[in-house]
């Protein structure tokens, strides 16, 4: 079985303090205790491993009861074991921590723990860690629809480190509470900056979620644009004139008959 142990356990003073015979003890205890932390005693094996005699008595002198406990069934029980081995929480859904569990209940020792050793309760904990992967999965694909929208941009529009941030929060904005799909804002992005006229007016991202004097989302102005574009070019083979252009500008918004 592989542990973690306490490197600096050599350093500490209640350690330091002790005679030789008990900081073997110490380690014994430590290395043949369960996953609990709990130690059945098997005197007659310490005091053969140890080289000198060794009982229960001693373990009321090595820290006063602060990291040993004796239980009521005799048993020898590390107390920061677990907190020690697993860190300060316990997942009932890892396997290996399952099983730390079952053993702590086993001994009437898990309220003990959790109230030590568990800064929330499991399932908010759970929860959170549940939370905050969604998160960190939304942030990278709003990243990535940056990085694919940056590339219509020449380098002296693209923004600085400060100013990469809004354009990322208008993304992220744009998908979460807007629901445009992030290939959806990455295709409005490409074909306003390939316009000739619209490329002279959309300068940043962040010109996406603003309003133009009708109160209409410019991401909305902007698809409404490449979708009469594509329809008008499917029909006659040409292009908006320069004149619908003007008026889409001043705020009004083609409407499909």
């Amino acid at each position: 079985m592989k542990r973690m142990t306490e490197t600096d356990i050599w350093s500490k003073e209640w350690f330091m303090t002790l005679e030789p015979r008990l900081k073997c003890l110490v380690r014994f205890i430590w290395d043949n205790c369960d996953n609990a932390g709990v130690w059945s005693p098997n005197w007659t094996l310490a005091k053969i491993m140890i080289g000198e005699e060794v009982s229960i008595d001693d373990i009321k002198k090595i820290d006063n009861g602060n990291k040993h406990e004796i239980l009521k069934n005799g048993k020898i029980w590390i107390k920061d074991f677990v907190e020690f081995q697993c860190g300060k929480t316990l997942n009932p859904k890892s396997p290996p921590h399952k099983k730390v569990i079952d053993l702590l209940e086993s001994y009437s020792l898990l309220d003990r723990v959790f109230n030590r050793v568990l800064d929330t309760p499991i399932e908010e904990e759970e929860e959170k860690e549940e939370e905050e992967e969604v998160e960190r999965e939304e942030d990278k694909e709003a990243e990535s629809c940056f990085e694919k929208c940056l590339i219509h941009f020449p380098e002296h529009l693209r923004p600085d480190k400060k100013q990469k941030s809004n354009w990322i929060d208008t993304i992220d904005k744009l998908n979460r509470i807007d629901k445009i799909p992030f290939e959806k804002i990455i295709e409005i992005v490409k074909k306003t900056r390939e316009d000739q006229f619209w490329s002279k007016n959309f300068l940043s991202l962040t010109k996406l979620r603003k309003k133009n004097p009708e109160g209409v989302m410019y991401a909305v102005v902007f698809n409404e644009n490449i979708k009469s574009r594509n329809e008008q070019s499917s029909q006659t083979g040409s292009i908006y004139s320069d004149d619908f252009k003007q008026r889409v500008a001043n705020g009004m918004v083609a409407k499909k008959n």
